[in-house]
């Protein structure tokens, strides 16, 4: 099992419309299949196990300021694809809790500094 935490969007992981993350690379690499725990604030007394979940899709993704690529690992997908158009990006951006493009460029931008170079991970909720 590979624990991961969270300290925003614990709405939307619950109700499902949030079910993707972006995370910088780690040095034992989440595998499609595995199976993983989504905490709220792990390691903390407000720690609280959100739900388990596999992992059904990972992809390489760069968030620049002007564009987002994302690179998929999954052969079915294609090959790499590159954002640039507001629509695409907003759309993306929303899939990972964020309110819009700019929202998400902005944490990423001040979290990490862009350009971000990590993994997305998608999950399939355990039943």
């Amino acid at each position: 099992m590979t624990a991961l935490s969270f300290s925003v969007f614990k709405d939307k992981i619950l109700d499902g419309s949030k079910t993707q993350t972006i995370r910088k690379a780690r040095k034992r690499p989440i595998k499609v299949g595995d199976q993983l725990q989504l905490y709220w604030q792990q390691r903390t007394k407000d720690c609280e196990l959100l739900l388990s979940a596999k992992c059904i899709t990972l992809a390489t993704v760069e968030i620049h300021e002007d564009c987002l690529m994302i690179d998929w690992d999954i052969p079915t997908k294609g090959n790499a694809e590159l954002f640039f158009y507001a629509r695409e990006m907003n759309e993306f951006a929303t899939l990972d809790g964020f309110k819009d493009w700019d929202a998400m460029q902005d944490w990423f931008g001040k979290t990490h500094r862009l350009p971000f170079k990590g993994v997305l991970i998608q999950w399939e909720r355990n039943d």
